[in-house]
């Protein structure tokens, strides 16, 4: 298991690196729950939705799911609108622990409009 978890990590983590150098990003933040072994959260923010759909059909989100996917775990995507400071962190993640995934999800989620 802590081997498989350095590998999600370093997965994670070039996901973060490859947003972060993409021009219509705004930023790309991960975190990892302590309470709950496993769980991870990204959360990537766009200049603008045609940003956003851009980034989902891209390479680099392929390679994460792919590679998620690969290494047998599961996932659970949601395309939120905005949240701010504290507050929207906390509320989003609230909003994600009440919804465990149970099945890995293939395809792209469907974005709010």
């Amino acid at each position: 298991v802590i081997a498989q978890s350095g590998a999600i990590c370093t997965i994670l983590l070039d996901w973060a690196a490859a947003v972060r150098r993409d021009p219509e990003a705004v930023g790309a933040h991960l975190a990892k729950d302590i309470e709950e072994p496993g769980v991870y959260f990204l959360a990537s923010e766009w200049r603008d939705r045609h940003a956003l759909e851009v980034h989902l059909a891209s390479p680099d989100f392929g390679v994460l799911l792919g590679a998620l996917q690969v290494l047998g775990q599961r996932s659970q995507i949601e395309v939120m609108g905005c949240t701010e400071g504290a507050e929207g962190a906390a509320a989003l993640i609230r909003r994600l622990r009440s919804r465990a995934p149970s099945t890995p999800q293939s395809g792209l989620p469907e974005l709010p409009q």
